[in-house]
């Protein structure tokens, strides 16, 4: 139980990480960052937005306790980092407002997938 909530864990850092990583490198947000230099706003408008975003996470944290949701957990936590990781391309590649579209698209589709792999039950 403990090492399936290790791997929410991980897979919300690998998550943040990437799309943080994206955003941040897209040369739309380079240029944004370039003239409006400010840092601290930027930083507080993210951490908002990775804590309204990260609910799924959440719940698998939630639900990795207990022994028949051990798979659909893990299942979730692999996907949503291995989509964020693909989506890191897509995204520093797209032009201003494709970089957001990408976001979005990642972000509903966790809103969508994560509740629909958590109901599934493994016998135990």
């Amino acid at each position: 139980m403990r090492s399936t909530r290790l791997i929410v864990i991980g897979s919300l850092l690998v998550s943040i990480a990437s799309m943080v990583g994206a955003i941040y490198s897209a040369p739309s947000m380079r240029r944004s960052l370039a003239i409006h230099d400010d840092l601290l706003s930027t930083i507080l408008s993210g951490l908002l937005m990775t804590v309204i975003c990260c609910w799924p996470w959440y719940l698998a944290y939630s639900k990795a306790q207990d022994p028949r949701s051990k798979v659909s957990t893990s299942v979730f936590s692999a996907a949503s980092a291995l989509i964020a990781i693909g989506m890191f391309k897509p995204i520093t590649s797209a032009p201003s407002e494709g970089v957001g579209y990408y976001v979005a698209v990642y972000v509903l589709g966790t809103w969508v997938v994560g509740p629909l792999v958590l109901r599934m039950r493994s016998e135990a």
